[in-house]
C-alpha cells in the first residue's frame, strides 16, 4: 500500500462538534443546496499504540491499526503543533499482520520509541458518513463528513462525540458562500467550531502530556540560567525529533538540513551556556552531537553541492549537456550512498543512546547543571536576566572581534571562523527571545543574514575543491567542472563586495542594547 503524502487528506478546512442528536442531514434543511451525493457509509476501527509515557504523540506521531469490513492496515500520521492548531504532515499506510507491526514503521519510528514497548493504549471506533455538495452539472464543490466517535482505552474514560468537517473542493464564490451558510446553520442547531486535531488527541484532551514540561512553564526573568538552558535543549530536541522520520522517509533535502540545525542547535546551547554546566558531561554530550552532524553533514553537503552545481551549469558558459550529465550522475550516486549510511547511523544503538541523554536533559529527567559555584559569581548570578545577556554578549564579542578583523586580504578560512562566531552567538540569542522578546529576535535575524552570506561562500571555497577533486575521477566532465569553477569564483567575488555593507548594518549599536547592560 503506497504511502499518502498529501496533509490535506486528513487536514479538514472546518471541523465542528455537536451534540450526539444532531445529524448532518438535519442541518441541510436550513441550507440551499443543488444537489447532494451521499456516499458510502464506513465503519472502522483504530487500535492505537504508543509508549507507557505517550512518547509517539507527544513528540508527533500516531500509529494506529485501522480495521474495517473491507480491510486492515497499519497507518502513521506525522504532525506538528502549534498551540491547539494541528498539522498533518503526512499520512501513511501500510499492510501487514495485525499482530506484529510492518519493519518500515519500526524503522520510521526509531527515534521516538527508542528502546521503549509499544503498548496499545486504546481503540476508537468510527461510523462515517459523507455528502459532496454538487452543481446542477455534477461538479462538487464541498464535502461534508458527519462522524460518530467512540473510544475506549486505559489512559482515558469511555467516551463519545460527534464531529462534522467540511473541506472545499473548488475555490469558487459558490464554493465560499456555500461554507459559510453550512457554518452558520450548524452553530446555530449546536455546533461548536474547533480547531482541528487528531481524534486520539482529541479524545485525550488534558491526560496528553506536553513534549516537554519546560515548554509549558517557560522561563522569566527570575528562571535560572539553566532553566533557560534546558528550554532551548527542549526545542531543539523537539525539532531533531519531528525531523527524524521525515528524513527517513524522504529524500527530501530540506529535512536533512533541519535534522542538521537541530544538531548544531544543541551543540552551540552546550558551548554557549558552559558556565554553569557540568564540564565533563557536556563535553561528552557535545562530542556525540559532532559525531551525528558529522554523519549527517555529509548527506547536507552532497545535497547543497548537487543543487549549486546545477544551478550554475544553467548559465554555464558552454553547452557541454553531456559532461553536466556525467557530473549530475556522479553526484546522485554520491548522495545516494551518503543517504545509505546514513540511514544506519539513525538506526543504530548509539544514535538512539544519544537521543535518549538529549531527552533526558530536555525533560529534567537527567541534570548536566553545574552545583557548585560557576564562572558567573554563583548561585545569585545564575538566576538574573543579567547572566543571561552577559552569556549573548561574550558571544558577540567573540563574532565582532573576528569580523574586524576581516580584510579584502582575509583568507578563505578566516571568514569561515567569522561565520562559524556569528551562527553560535545567533543560536545563543535565539534562546533568550522568551526572556528579552522582540530585541533578541532581530538581534538574531541580523546574524542569520549574515550568516546566510557568509555561508553562501563558504559553499563556494569547499565546492570548488570538491569539483577539482572530481575532475581527477572525470575527466569526460573537466569542460564543465572548469567553467562551474569559474562561476564559482564570480559568486565568491560578490559576495565579497556585499560584505562590508551587511557588516555595517547588522552591526548597529541599537540591534545590541539589550545586551549591553
Amino acid at each position: 500500500m503506497r504511502p499518502n503524502l498529501d496533509p490535506t487528506a486528513t487536514s479538514p478546512a472546518k471541523v465542528f462538534l455537536v451534540p450526539s442528536r444532531l445529524a448532518a442531514t438535519d442541518v441541510f434543511g436550513g441550507m440551499s443546496i443543488d444537489r447532494v451525493h451521499v456516499t458510502t457509509r464506513r465503519e472502522f476501527t483504530d487500535l492505537y499504540f504508543d509508549t507507557r509515557n505517550l512518547d509517539l504523540i507527544r513528540f508527533g506521531a500516531i500509529l494506529r491499526l485501522r480495521a474495517s469490513t473491507h480491510q486492515s492496515f497499519w497507518n502513521l500520521q506525522l504532525f506538528t503543533r502549534k498551540g491547539d492548531s494541528y498539522k498533518i504532515l503526512c499520512d501513511l499506510a501500510y499492510e501487514g499482520l495485525p499482530a506484529k507491526i510492518p519493519a518500515e514503521l519500526t524503522y520510521l519510528l526509531r527515534a521516538l520509541q527508542r528502546s521503549l514497548l509499544l503498548l496499545q493504549i486504546g481503540q476508537i471506533r468510527v461510523i462515517q458518513q459523507s455528502y459532496e455538495f454538487c452543481e446542477t452539472d455534477g461538479t462538487v464543490h464541498q464535502e461534508v463528513i458527519d462522524r460518530e466517535i467512540a473510544s475506549s482505552g486505559a489512559l482515558w474514560e469511555a467516551q463519545r462525540y460527534r464531529e462534522f468537517s467540511t473541506r472545499e473542493r473548488d475555490t469558487s464564490g459558490r464554493t465560499r458562500r456555500q461554507s459559510r451558510t453550512f457554518a452558520a446553520v450548524a452553530i446555530e442547531q449546536g455546533a461548536r467550531h474547533v480547531a482541528f486535531a487528531p481524534e486520539i488527541v482529541r479524545v485525550l484532551g488534558s491526560s496528553l502530556p506536553p513534549a516537554f514540561d519546560i515548554l509549558d512553564r517557560g522561563v522569566n526573568a527570575s528562571s535560572s540560567v539553566y532553566l533557560t538552558f534546558q528550554r532551548a535543549i527542549a526545542l531543539s530536541a523537539l525539532r531533531l525529533l519531528r525531523f527524524d522520520p521525515q528524513v527517513r522517509l524522504s529524500s527530501n533535502p530540506e529535512m536533512v538540513h533541519e535534522l542538521r540545525v537541530s544538531v548544531r542547535r544543541l551543540r552551540s546551547d552546550l558551548r554557549s551556556y558552559s558556565t554553569v554546566l557540568q564540564p565533563v558531561l557536556a563535553e561528552a554530550l557535545r562530542a556525540e552531537l559532532s559525531w551525528l552532524g558529522g554523519e549527517i553533514g555529509r548527506v547536507r553537503d552532497c545535497d547543497v553541492i548537487t543543487s549549486h552545481v546545477l544551478a550554475l551549469s544553467q548559465s554555464s558558459m558552454g553547452e557541454d549537456e553531456s559532461g553536466i550529465a556525467i557530473l549530475k550522475s556522479f553526484l546522485e550516486d554520491r548522495c545516494h550512498m551518503n543517504r545509505n549510511a546514513l540511514a544506519e547511523v539513525l538506526n543504530s544503538d548509539r544514535y538512539v543512546n544519544l537521543i535518549d541523554e538529549i531527552i533526558n536533559v530536555a525533560s529534567g529527567v537527567a541534570s548536566i547543571e553545574a552545583t557548585t559555584g560557576t564562572r558567573d559569581g554563583g548561585s545569585q548570578a545564575r538566576s538574573s536576566k543579567l547572566a543571561i545577556a552577559k552569556i549573548v554578549r561574550r558571544r558577540w564579542r567573540k563574532y565582532a572581534n573576528a569580523a574586524d578583523r576581516i580584510s579584502r586580504d582575509s583568507s578563505d578560512q578566516e571568514l569561515h571562523r567569522v561565520r562559524i562566531l556569528a551562527k553560535r552567538c545567533r543560536y545563543a540569542a535565539e534562546s533568550t527571545i522568551p526572556l528579552f522578546g522582540d530585541p533578541a529576535k532581530k538581534f538574531s535575524e541580523a546574524l542569520a543574514e549574515m550568516q546566510d552570506l557568509l555561508g553562501k561562500y563558504h559553499d563556494c571555497v569547499v565546492h570548488e575543491t570538491w569539483l577539482r577533486d572530481f575532475a581527477a575521477n572525470l575527466p569526460e566532465a573537466r569542460v564543465i567542472i572548469g567553467e562551474l569553477i569559474i562561476l564559482m569564483r564570480q559568486e565568491r567575488n560578490q559576495i565579497r563586495s556585499e560584505w562590508p555593507a551587511l557588516r555595517k548594518r547588522t552591526s548597529s549599536p541599537r540591534l545590541r542594547r539589550w545586551i549591553e547592560v
